[in-house]
């Protein structure tokens, strides 16, 4: 597969990609100088006879030289931005949109999906938290909207893909502000296709990611779910083949997210 070249990005965990690119090639170039020059030079040569009467009679050489030179220098400063990081990674996969399956933990790969939220309920709650809607609700001299804020630092959207027979997860930290590139949201990510940059760490499920705000809900709904079942009589479990399949359904090949770009053709 060829190589991309142009792309616009969405996400960018610039920290993992400045250390990756700086592991591949830490020579920083700022700028680069052209010096173009010119040089002329005309040298006559005479040899002269001088006689001095009645003294002594020689011979000398004489010479005259013309020396004209020109020189143009150009200064070409060289700018780094999170695209120029990231395209140096990007050339170094081999081979992109490779089976996952027979990806090695620890891979670079590069993989085009079409991203859902797999926890869109927690996350629109979670973003009504940080946006501050529910400050103005106070309870004894405290503010819900802010004691919800300190439960929600570590919050992270799991996005998943399900396209071509390929589940794949990725996580993004949630933040207040400048969550994404270039005036994106999450929204943004989720129309159409667009192309991850990660590195693989295996399989996973939904389950296998905590956060202080998950952990509470979950505790919540264990505590409901153990007062119903006291009141409920379970006719049948289900067959181990239902529980098998299911959990295929929830397992994903989960990447270390690296960026979320969109590709650009020209």
């Amino acid at each position: 597969m060829e190589k991309i070249n142009h792309f616009s990005i969405y996400y960018i965990n610039f920290e993992k990609v400045f250390e990756i690119a700086m592991l591949l090639d830490n020579k920083e170039v700022t700028s680069l100088e052209e010096d173009t020059g010119k040089s002329n030079r005309v040298k006559i040569g005479a040899k002269i006879q001088a006689t001095l009467k009645l003294i002594y009679s020689a011979f000398a050489d004489g010479e005259y030289e013309y020396n004209k030179s020109s020189n143009t220098k150009k200064i070409i400063e060289v700018k780094y931005t999170n695209a120029i990081f990231l395209k140096s990674i990007m050339d170094e996969v081999a081979n992109h949109q490779t089976d996952l399956s027979n990806s090695s933990e620890g891979q670079l790969v590069i993989q085009d999906v079409k991203l859902t939220i797999g926890n869109e309920e927690e996350m629109r709650q979670m973003k009504l938290v940080k946006q501050g809607l529910l400050d103005k609700f106070i309870h004894e001299d405290i503010s819900i909207g802010e004691l919800l804020k300190t439960i929600s630092e570590d919050y992270s959207y799991l996005l998943t893909s399900s396209e071509n027979n390929r589940n794949v997860l990725i996580k993004i930290p949630s933040k207040l502000e400048n969550e994404f590139e270039n005036n994106y949201t999450i929204d943004d990510i989720l129309n159409g296709t667009t192309t991850v940059v990660g590195v693989y760490r295996g399989v996973r499920n939904l389950d296998n990611f905590k956060s202080t705000f998950r952990y509470l809900t979950m505790a919540n709904q264990e505590e409901n779910i153990a007062e119903v079942e006291e009141d409920i009589i379970i006719e049948s479990s289900p067959s181990s083949e239902s529980e098998a399949s299911q959990m295929e359904e929830n397992e994903y090949h989960y990447l270390d997210v690296l960026a979320v770009i969109q590709k650009i053709n020209l």
